[in-house]
């Protein structure tokens, strides 16, 4: 059984739909976004690696991004609907969400070392004035006298 046509109209609403969807982590045209720029690929080249055509790789795109919770089925359907390679598809999207994860992660480390050293430059002593009596540990004081 042959698919029908798809007309031009409907090709250009699924690229402008997918295109508008790639803003948001919720839907798989954020995840495909994130893996094109990760990998530095075009649309093309990310479709034959899903084994699909440019149109079905635009639908694709459409689909919410697959529940943690339900992962296994969500992927099994989106594969069937969008005609995605299961496998492909697990690896995509893992691949953006381990490089998700390790960035999340390195910009909550980078906050607190800068919140660290914030706080150590607050603490800084001034070095150029001489120190205190109260600074001026024990021993010190004593070999003074």
């Amino acid at each position: 059984m042959s698919r029908p046509s798809i007309s031009e109209r409907e090709q250009d609403l699924a690229a402008r739909m997918a295109s508008k969807l790639a803003v948001s982590p919720k839907f798989m045209a954020w995840i495909i976004a994130r893996y094109r720029e990760i990998e530095g690929l075009d649309e093309e080249t990310v479709a034959r690696l899903l084994g699909l055509d440019l149109y079905r790789l635009h639908r694709l795109a459409i689909f919410g991004r697959p529940r943690r919770e339900l992962f296994n089925e969500d992927i099994e359907t989106i594969s069937e609907e969008a005609g995605a390679e299961p496998r492909a598809l697990v690896e995509l999207i893992r691949r953006v969400e381990t490089i998700e994860t390790f960035q999340m992660c390195s910009d909550s480390t980078n906050i607190g070392m800068i919140a660290a050293a914030r706080d150590i430059a607050e603490e800084k002593p001034d070095y150029d004035s001489p120190p205190d009596e109260a600074e001026t540990p024990p021993a010190e004081r004593d070999d003074e006298q």
